[in-house]
């Protein structure tokens, strides 16, 4: 595979015509914040250390929440006001069929109070009602508390490299102040404008050399034209484009120049 690669890479520079040099990108370079203010109660990394998609780098002091959670799921449970009525519910129903049957069958019950028995019903299940709505809402409460608990968390949005960690234990943090920062350069592209006349020379998707300096030594490697901008700069007529390329092995340090070969 190796002899290969090496093969298409000379082949691309063999033909070669044009060169222009950009930037070296990582595929992903964020600075993260909270979603909360709080105190960093807990560090679970370090500058430098490798982070996975998902995986929790700071936590916050969470107690206060903890404890609203736990009301939260107290509340959503205690279901005795709701099973009381539900029975009361079932008992006077039956007694509203029979003073029915009873009015309309001897008239031994006045109208009057058959409606005081009706009314009766009529509030009860207004009652049973209004608890069922309760409890949907005593529910989304809960699940709301869940997610705001989560927010104590800073969770890393992908895989990769973190670069820097501004706070220390104790610290208090503020929403949208970025305190976090990570690279994946796993993947990295070269950013370049080009002239107008060397775009008929590339393409989309279009195979190209990308030559990083490294000292006295060249990394060469393959890269792929993944975008071509369909506008061209109003004050330079040059167009951008981006060309990706394999940094697994991560020989290559996003920041440097490249030389784009084509």
């Amino acid at each position: 595979m190796r002899i290969l690669q090496l093969i298409l890479a000379t082949s691309l520079y063999l033909f070669a015509q044009n060169s222009i040099t950009g930037i070296v990108n990582p595929i992903y370079e964020g600075k993260l914040s909270v979603s909360t203010d709080g105190i960093v109660s807990k560090l679970f990394l370090k500058e430098g250390d490798i982070v996975t998609k998902g995986q929790i780098i700071l936590k916050l002091d969470d107690k206060l929440q903890k404890l609203e959670t736990i009301r939260r799921k107290l509340v959503l449970d205690d279901t005795t006001q709701l099973s009381s009525v539900k029975k009361s519910l079932n008992i006077m129903n039956e007694i509203v069929a029979k003073k029915e049957n009873l009015f309309k069958n001897t008239r031994a019950i006045s109208l009057n109070d058959l409606n005081q028995i009706r009314i009766q019903h009529i509030n009860a299940k207004g009652e049973l009602a209004a608890l069922i709505a309760n409890e949907k809402k005593e529910k989304i409460e809960y699940k709301i508390s869940l997610e705001v608990l989560n927010y104590y968390n800073l969770k890393s949005p992908v895989d990769g490299v973190i670069t820097n960690i501004k706070p220390k234990l104790g610290e208090w943090v503020q929403v949208g102040k970025e305190i976090v920062s990570i690279v994946n350069s796993k993947t990295c592209f070269v950013e370049v404008d080009i002239d107008m006349t060397l775009l008929k020379n590339l393409s989309l998707n279009s195979k190209v050399m990308v030559e990083v300096k490294d000292g006295q030594d060249i990394i060469q490697k393959e890269g792929s034209v993944d975008f071509i901008s369909v506008v061209a700069d109003s004050s330079s007529s040059l167009v951008r484009a981006k060309i990706y390329f394999d940094n697994s092995d991560n020989v290559v340090t996003p920041g440097v120049t490249a030389e784009i070969v084509f």
